[in-house]
């Protein structure tokens, strides 16, 4: 399956896309299984996460090549890098090369941390943030462990 590591299903799909942990492509959606957190003890999972990266790049530098692409996708990684991070944000720049822009870098969210969910685009695209929603209900019931993200996708080509 593309020469990507294991742990990765496939199933049916009809856009090009990294939504969560899912790429939908053409007629496949191949699924990222690669749950990463601190410590010692993910060392494998973070493995798995540097091998992704590295296999997301072909694919990603091939569908540039033949015009606009929306990369969308939860990448745990908080962009600027810090110095814990910096060796897996330097992988991520690598996958996304000079053809994509990481358009959620550097964001806050509404509660006043950096993304680790990001969209990156094509120089013929831009994904602009409008607002982010937290991560618990107002009666304090958590949602999720990510913010939701709400923006528009704009096209910069005529």
């Amino acid at each position: 399956m593309l020469g990507w590591p294991t742990g990765r299903d496939a199933c049916s799909g009809s856009v090009i896309a990294f939504i969560g942990k899912c790429i939908l492509r053409g007629d496949r959606v191949l699924v990222l299984v690669s749950n990463v957190s601190r410590g010692k003890q993910n060392r494998k999972r973070w493995e798995e996460h540097v091998d992704f990266l590295e296999g997301l790049a072909p694919s990603l530098n091939s569908y540039a090549e033949h015009g606009p692409v929306c990369v969308l996708g939860d990448f745990n990684q908080r962009v600027p890098a810090t110095a814990w991070n910096e060796k897996y944000v330097g992988y991520l720049r690598d996958a996304l090369s000079d053809r994509y822009s990481l358009d959620t870098e550097g964001i806050i969210d509404v509660d006043g941390e950096r993304l680790i969910d990001h969209v990156a685009t094509t120089h013929q695209l831009t994904f602009e943030i409008q607002e982010t929603l937290g991560r618990k209900t107002d009666d304090g019931s958590t949602i999720s462990d990510h913010p939701a993200i709400i923006g528009e996708l704009k096209s910069l080509v005529g």
